[in-house]
């Protein structure tokens, strides 16, 4: 919870979870895949809302 709130990691686990997040932020093919799936992510969530059937329930 500490680390949540924004406090420094002192748990060994805790430091190599931080370490792995680095990494993997520095990892461009895994950015790109993450940002193209976004895109699609929203470009359905806009054609839902011009369907007007995003926030429905089925």
């Amino acid at each position: 919870m500490d680390y949540a709130a924004g406090k420094r990691p002192d748990d060994g686990f805790v430091k190599k979870l931080e370490e792995a997040v680095k990494e993997a932020k520095k990892n461009r093919e895994w950015r790109h895949e993450y940002m193209t799936l976004l895109m699609r992510d929203q470009e359905n969530i806009e054609k839902g809302i011009e369907q007007g059937i995003w926030g429905t329930v089925s």
